[in-house]
């Protein structure tokens, strides 16, 4: 009797460990914020909240703020976010090694380290 407990419990723990939860580069995208200071002293930053991306661009020297909010869609190779409001959409190349972003944009790229997980992540 015991020997017929023991044997569902023993195979319930097996397949509890070998589950494994895939991340893709998307999801990685849209769980993290993102973060860069750059060399002139800017700062930019990436995060997003349920479908909203919002890319932060700051200069303190010049006192200016730039920013980009809006629907983000992502895919595995690019970011768009989509300011309704404005009818204007922003598309960036991406790709992630280790804890970077790297957001390609014209003939450029930033490179943004990974912060924390996003509060709806």
């Amino acid at each position: 009797m015991k020997l017929k407990l023991i044997i569902p419990i023993i195979i319930a723990i097996i397949m509890s460990s070998c589950t494994q939860v895939v991340i893709d580069s998307a999801d990685e995208v849209r769980l993290n914020s993102w973060a860069a200071k750059l060399k002139n002293g800017s700062s930019v930053s990436l995060n997003f909240i349920d479908d909203i991306a919002t890319l932060n661009i700051k200069n303190p020297d010049k006192n200016a703020c730039v920013s980009i909010k809006g629907l983000g869609v992502i895919d595995d190779k690019r970011i768009l976010i989509h300011n309704k409001s404005e009818s204007e959409s922003y598309i960036f190349n991406y790709t992630i090694k280790n804890n970077h972003l790297i957001l390609k944009y014209n003939h450029g790229s930033i490179s943004l380290s990974r912060k924390n997980k996003n509060p709806s992540g």
